[in-house]
């Protein structure tokens, strides 16, 4: 994912993956999102895998501008 930084990914990126995600490796995407797109609020839920439902609220508040720019949680 240095890709990313390198094609000059600035701007802000929502990711929510689940930690139990063995499709796309969700704590390592995390890692990588983190490390590598400097405006990316990434949201790793617990116990969650690849199907993600009920995030319309963290979304909406993303699309509407109310996420911190760069800010994870766990």
């Amino acid at each position: 994912m240095a890709e990313l930084t390198e094609a000059g990914l600035t701007m802000p990126v929502l990711v929510i993956a689940g930690d139990r995600d063995a499709l796309i490796k969700g704590p390592e995407t995390a890692r990588r999102m983190r490390a590598n797109v400097p405006e990316a609020d990434v949201r790793l839920l617990p116990g969650v895998g690849h199907l993600i439902a009920g995030q319309t609220a963290i979304v909406a508040d993303f699309l509407a501008g109310g996420v911190g720019s760069g800010r994870s949680s766990s």
